[in-house]
């Protein structure tokens, strides 16, 4: 079977319901609405951005490191701008913020194209990121080390090219060459470029358990599998 890899891009849409149901007792992930923003340079002429979300403090970020570095971000204080879309009134809320590095994995300066080919590069594809001043109607996550079990309902929300979705889906057999990261099935969806990076992977409880990394389509199969960076490297690297 042929596998094209396409990095970093993003899942579209809600899934279909009858191909992987939402357990009654699961989360709704647009409850978690205030938990990610959108994050580039310039809204809305942004030509790259990712996503980011809260941990521990509304003035903690969680994304890929290489969304950060492609937004320039050091350990000194740089502007970019950051939305939160609550859905209020078809409005999103963008805010000019001051952030800057607090710790990034080591991905050096390899390629995109060599982070989502070598799994090695790949688990250390994360980044936190500290603003200097709390956002508004921010809402931190709790994360859970425990990786998602076959089949467990997942969810994420996302800005693919600085849009707002909700997207919900289920945990897949690990691919070999890429057992320690999460592989998660969305079936019937449109990939978008650019933005979903760094979303959260969210478990049933509402939990963070990866930080979404790239999508793998499968000739002959009908949905697009994505992978993520499980949260144990956040742990791993003391936080």
């Amino acid at each position: 079977m042929k596998t094209f890899v396409l990095p970093f891009l993003a899942i579209l849409v809600l899934l279909l319901p009858n191909s992987i149901p939402v357990e009654a007792r699961c989360i709704n992930p647009v409850s978690y609405l205030r938990t990610t923003v959108g994050i580039t340079k310039y809204y809305p002429r942004a030509h790259y951005g990712g996503t980011a979300w809260f941990y521990a403090s509304p003035r903690t970020l969680v994304t890929s490191a290489h969304v950060a570095r492609k937004l320039f971000l050091t350990r000194k204080w740089t502007k970019i701008q950051v939305k939160q879309d609550l859905r209020n009134k078809g409005r999103a809320n963008i805010y000019e913020v001051s952030a800057r590095l607090k710790r990034i994995g080591g991905i050096g300066e390899v390629s995109d194209e060599e982070i989502v080919k070598i799994q090695e590069l790949a688990l250390l594809d994360y980044a936190i990121l500290e603003l200097k001043n709390p956002l508004p109607f921010a809402q931190t996550l709790n994360i859970s080390p425990a990786p998602p079990e076959l089949n467990d309902f997942l969810a994420t929300v996302a800005y693919p090219e600085g849009k707002l979705i909700v997207s919900v889906g289920r945990a897949l057999p690990p691919i070999k060459e890429f057992g320690s990261l999460i592989h998660l099935g969305m079936n019937n969806q449109k990939p978008v470029l650019n933005g979903s990076s760094g979303a959260p992977i969210l478990n049933c409880r509402g939990r963070a358990v990866g930080i979404m990394e790239s999508i793998r389509v499968d000739a002959g199969l009908s949905f697009f599998t994505n992978h993520a960076v499980p949260v144990s490297s956040l742990i791993n690297a003391g936080k």
